[in-house]
């Protein structure tokens, strides 16, 4: 596997969703198999919904999981810039009400433009970015890819 030679300097982690549980969610990964992973894993990002409206309903289990076995949980959710900011950022920290806010480092998927403008989605994810550092005393970590933020946010506000 050259991939794990050639990127050796990078953190490896995880991206897990509902989508990686069977679909009676009775099987999820086995997270001491990848706590015992060769490289290291070192994060899993794991979803804990999209905007406002939507659970991902496998989320608790990882987050146990993960706990129980030690290892770096990021929770991420996904923003919708058609939809309000603070609205979004309650829901996501009503997914966390039971979670150590100082324990997380909470992240912000930032993936979609929805038909708004580059100053639109900016003045909301500043909105989002703003309540959650008001909230747990430091911004959360924002995940996209670098054209999409080319393409869709003022990087300079």
């Amino acid at each position: 596997m050259t991939y794990f030679t050639r990127n050796q300097g990078y953190p490896l982690g995880v991206d897990l969703s509902q989508h990686n549980a069977s679909g009676d969610g009775k099987r999820i990964p086995d997270f001491d198999q990848l706590k015992l992973h060769i490289p290291e894993i070192n994060f899993v990002g794991m979803r804990t919904g999209i905007s406002w409206g939507y659970r991902d309903r496998i989320f608790p289990r990882y987050f146990e999981e993960a706990r129980r076995v030690g290892l770096c949980i990021l929770p991420y959710h996904v923003f919708y810039p058609a939809a309000d900011a603070i609205r979004q950022m309650d829901a996501f920290l009503t997914i966390l009400k039971d979670a150590n806010l100082e324990e997380l480092r909470l992240v912000l998927d930032v993936e979609l433009e929805q038909g708004k403008s580059k100053a639109h989605i900016t003045k909301v994810l500043n909105q989002a970015l703003d309540y959650l550092k008001n909230i747990t005393g430091r911004y959360p970590i924002v995940y996209s890819r670098a054209l999409w933020v080319n393409e869709n946010l003022k990087t300079e506000d």
